[in-house]
């Protein structure tokens, strides 16, 4: 498998504790589609899985064990933002702006990455950032939000903070979605999460939030499929998690519509269309695709 970043056996641990500075590429992304993803063959595909994350199977296990989130399922999110990749996505890293979604987490500089303190800054790079900025704009021409802002978009291009970010997130959606474990999109999965145990390993985290009784699904890999629909959708819009307009989740529209006789089909389709969160609904189908195949193909155990 190809690998270009010779830092990554290293975690965000090893940064803290002085043992690696990790520098930030110029461009994190490569353009990619679901559909040309989906179009590969299984080898290819499993190739292009490992590929992409595989290599930082450390930094997986660190922020798998601090934000208690299966290690599998950080990877189906991050995998399921990168598989999404456009030429606008890579401009906004080219032309270093800082408001956007930025890195493999495709995560929010703003609204999400700073609202919820999902990245830590670099005390000594802020101030060198601070005193560029000041030298080359003058001292009141950016704010210390929007340097702060520039800092974390260019800390998210690291396979690491990007990694550790969608963790907390994905702790932080899961825990919304058991507060409103009533609401439609986890009725819509039968979504029944027990407590977070105070104490647990990195083998008994692997198997969290997709046991039986806890989500829709025969079998684990069912299970863990939904648990990825769930969480990707969620991920692209928080929103479909405490709304009560009622729709039906991609898995299961594709499920049913097997069941219905073909007149019935064009009026399923048009009302899945008129149904809010399309968009979100749409990631959330790509991401049970990638979670069906992870767990089919038994990775990043």
């Amino acid at each position: 498998m190809r690998n270009t970043d010779p830092f990554c056996k290293f975690t965000l641990e090893d940064e803290k504790a002085g043992r690696i500075g990790f520098i930030s590429p110029k461009v994190s992304v490569e353009p990619m589609t679901t559909d040309a993803l989906f179009s590969m063959s299984d080898k290819d595909r499993i190739d292009w899985y490992k590929t992409k994350i595989s290599h930082y199977d450390n930094q997986l296990s660190e922020s798998s064990i601090k934000n208690k989130i299966p290690k599998k399922l950080i990877a189906a999110i991050i995998l399921n933002e990168l598989a999404d990749i456009n030429v606008k996505d890579q401009a906004q890293e080219r032309f270093n702006l800082s408001d956007g979604s930025f890195g493999p987490a495709q995560m929010q500089t703003y609204d999400t990455a700073m609202k919820f303190g999902h990245v830590d800054t670099i005390k000594k790079q802020l101030d060198s950032l601070k005193k560029r900025t000041i030298k080359s704009w003058g001292l009141f021409s950016i704010s210390e939000k929007s340097i702060i802002a520039f800092h974390i978009s260019q800390r998210l291009r690291i396979m690491q903070v990007a990694i550790e970010a969608a963790a907390r997130e994905i702790n932080r959606l899961l825990n919304l979605m058991r507060s409103n474990i009533l609401k439609p999109w986890q009725r819509e999965h039968q979504l029944n999460p027990p407590p977070t145990p105070k104490t647990t390993t990195l083998k008994s985290i692997q198997g969290m939030y997709y046991g039986k009784g806890q989500i829709s699904g025969d079998t684990e890999a069912e299970r863990f499929m939904y648990l990825c629909q769930a969480t990707a959708a969620a991920y692209n819009s928080p929103d479909i998690i405490i709304t009560n307009r009622k729709f039906e989740s991609e898995v299961n529209r594709i499920k049913h519509k097997k069941e219905q006789e073909w007149s019935q089909e064009q009026a399923g389709l048009l009302k899945y269309f008129a149904e809010p969160y399309k968009n979100a609904r749409n990631h959330g189908g790509n991401g049970a695709t990638i979670g069906l195949d992870i767990a089919e193909f038994n990775l990043f155990r």
